[in-house]
């Protein structure tokens, strides 16, 4: 609308003079808007064109001194747990639950919003983590994490800068957990259901670490530490304490303190191709971690982790399907084979391993599992899975017999990072809720 229309509108209201006014004021100021828009894109057209000029001007050929390639960003430290950013299929918003959402997990300067768990089995837990970077460039990093359970954890952790091109990175660090309403079914593959008992445990990790790039894709992890472990009274309703419970076989380490020294190495190998939505490659993670003891009831015993995944990109149901496949042995030799304390032990159940039986139902100084599963890409950030899990316990490794395998089978969902399972076996279903893929 032009001036001259806005003024002849202006002469047809004449016997209403407010009106006029009104309406006049209102068109001149849309009029104004209008030019200030045009004169808005017409600098911004001419900006546009003198930097797209300004970039097909030759440079001179100047040899810069050749610089050498920075360093990989170093990783998380041994004490923070592993996790991925919740919104990392969320595109980058400075607004709204989007912008939020994609801040969780997040490995920035400064504070950020954590979820996941505290320990297998302890519920969604959510909690804040801050990273500052001290004068020395050195790195302080400080974590606490509340679950719906009651599970609490904090840490304090102080990192180097890194070091050797970028390849050596050393520190030190404190972790605090308390596990109010921890489970256990008694020893062995074949232990009962009827004797589920409750216990808290409360543990102070203190350790030195380093970390150790000898690849882009191979790390090792060296640490030594002490650690100190108290067992209380569980706080489960309807459960009795362990202390109240009598089984079949000695079980060590209830109702009392066991501190211990440990040191230990872990390797790592990554040829994943994306360690956020991996579809191809695998992971080999391996440690040995010796535990001496300070208390003198308690006995050295040596813990041996193996942990290797393998992804295989498939075209089926959609372009972006993956097979993925798990196998664990997690095994435990104490001095003269004396077992030690049951906390101490490789368990089977829960969301992470073998996922249709109870957290913790299985329990003894050997376990074996195996995991398979098919990923069906649905939708952009939505992910159905269809899976099954197998796994064992045994005193010994001789004592491994097909007869004692459990199995679990289920279906779950992947949406923007939050993981929902739900799977059955011997003993009926179960549903887990978690962050992130289970492995």
């Amino acid at each position: 609308m032009t001036v001259a229309s806005t003024l002849r509108s202006a002469v047809s209201l004449k016997g209403n003079p407010d009106r006029a006014k009104l309406r006049i004021g209102r068109e001149l100021r849309r009029f104004l808007d209008l030019r200030r828009l045009g004169l808005c894109a017409c600098c911004c057209a001419t900006l546009a064109a003198s930097a797209r000029a300004q970039q097909s001007q030759p440079q001179p050929q100047t040899q810069a001194p050749t610089q050498p390639e920075p360093p990989p960003p170093a990783s998380q430290s041994g004490f923070v747990p592993e996790v991925l950013p919740i919104g990392s299929d969320v595109e980058e918003s400075t607004s709204g639950w989007r912008s939020v959402l994609a801040t969780i997990n997040k490995d920035i300067e400064g504070p950020a919003l954590r979820a996941g768990s505290v320990v297998a089995g302890g519920g969604l837990a959510l909690g804040g983590h801050w990273r500052e970077t001290l004068a020395t460039n050195a790195r302080l990093d400080t974590e606490y994490m509340l679950s719906i359970k009651g599970y609490q954890s904090a840490l304090i952790d102080v990192s180097s800068r890194p070091l050797a091109n970028g390849r050596l990175t050393f520190g030190f660090g404190a972790k605090y957990e308390s596990l109010p309403q921890e489970d256990f079914y008694g020893l062995g593959p074949q232990s009962d259901l009827n004797t589920h008992a409750s216990y808290e445990r409360q543990g102070l990790d203190t350790r030195g670490w380093a970390r150790i790039r000898v690849r882009p894709w191979f790390e090792l992890r060296p640490s030594i530490g002490h650690l100190d472990t108290r067992l209380l009274a569980g706080e489960q309703s309807g459960v009795p304490s362990i202390e109240a419970v009598t089984y079949r076989q000695p079980v060590t380490g209830v109702g009392r303190q066991t501190r211990f020294v440990h040191a230990g190495l872990a390797a790592t190998i990554d040829r994943r191709d994306d360690a956020k939505r991996t579809r191809a490659g695998f992971l080999i993670k391996a440690s040995a971690e010796r535990f001496q003891p300070v208390t003198p009831e308690d006995d050295s015993f040596l813990k041996t982790e193996i942990d290797v995944r393998g992804y295989v990109p498939i075209r089926l149901l959609s372009r972006q399907d993956v097979f993925a496949v798990r196998g664990v042995a997690l095994l435990t030799d104490g001095t003269g084979h004396e077992r030690a304390p049951f906390y101490f032990l490789p368990r089977l159940g829960g969301g992470g391993l073998l996922r249709g039986y109870e957290t913790s139902r299985f329990i003894d100084t050997q376990a074996l599992f195996a995991s398979a599963e098919y990923r069906w890409q649905a939708m952009r950030r939505l992910q159905v899975v269809s899976f099954v899990d197998v796994g064992q316990v045994a005193p010994s490794m001789r004592a491994f017999e097909l007869s004692n395998v459990r199995t679990s089978v289920g279906v779950g969902i992947r949406y923007r990072g939050f993981r929902i399972d739900y799977a059955t076996g011997d003993e009926g279903g179960r549903l887990h809720v978690g962050v992130g893929a289970s492995f």
